[in-house]
């Protein structure tokens, strides 16, 4: 055989060995960092509901039913877009799912007035909760909104979803956490 023959050879072989090394490292570290396999455990919180009464996450898991906790402003369009998607779901799922309503409650751009102003003035009925001082964001590590968590009845987060939702997909991650 030429030299220039074997030098092929070996170049091929070893980018075989490479490629194969590369797939069973990206199939070891896919197991490894799948967000299905590793989403968190549902983290305790307390926020104030309409009449500045402090509610415990924790307090909502013991009832035992599926819990729809979405983070989300007023001021924020994606936010408002989805918020009709929202109410018809509670109105269907409201005794049989838990749907807790995060409003970030900074003080300056939204404030516990305008949420409710803005909740009120569109007649939605779904419980509206305010983290004024970022307990529930800061425990979900919460960086944009909307983004809604689903946790099973049994205080594990089943999906996260961020940003919009139409209904057919709320309907959907539901169906998953019951």
């Amino acid at each position: 055989m030429k030299k220039e023959s074997k030098k092929l050879l070996i170049g091929i072989a070893a980018f075989i060995v490479v490629l194969v090394v590369a797939l069973i490292l990206y199939n070891w570290l896919s197991g490894i960092f799948s967000p299905e396999q590793h989403l968190p455990t549902a983290a305790n919180f307390t926020v104030i509901d309409r009449e500045d009464n402090e509610i415990h996450f924790s307090d909502r898991l013991t009832e035992g039913r599926p819990i729809v906790l979405n983070f989300w402003a007023s001021w924020c369009p994606p936010c408002r877009a989805g918020m009709p998607n929202f109410n018809r779901i509670y109105q269907e799922f409201g005794e049989e799912v838990t749907f807790m309503m995060v409003n970030l409650t900074d003080g300056r751009r939204e404030t516990k007035e305008s949420a409710m102003e803005y909740i009120e003035g569109e007649g939605y009925s779904f419980p509206i909760y305010f983290d004024t001082v970022r307990l529930a964001s800061n425990a979900y590590g919460v960086q944009g909104i909307p983004v809604t968590f689903f946790i099973d009845r049994n205080g594990d987060v089943v999906s996260v979803v961020t940003g919009q939702m139409s209904e057919s997909v709320l309907r959907a991650e539901i169906e998953e956490i019951q």
